[in-house]
């Protein structure tokens, strides 16, 4: 699980960071891209793949069912 969610934080920082690019217009050759692919969808994007990083961060380590152990 922590490599699933390392993984997924390092794609939501790539994802974000597109997001970024896009709104400044950095790069001209980007508007070539579909219109659906704006910089809100790369933000919503991001913003899933932090929380599905933290889920997995949080419940990981653990296999199988049972309470906490003290």
């Amino acid at each position: 699980m922590k490599v699933l969610a390392g993984l997924s934080g390092i794609i939501a920082f790539l994802c974000m960071v597109m997001g970024i690019i896009l709104l400044l217009g950095a790069f001209p050759e980007l508007e070539a891209l579909p219109e659906e692919l704006t910089w809100d969808v790369w933000f919503w994007l991001s913003a899933l793949l932090f929380l599905s990083s933290i889920a997995c961060t949080a419940g990981g380590g653990r296999r199988g069912g049972g309470g906490e152990e003290f």
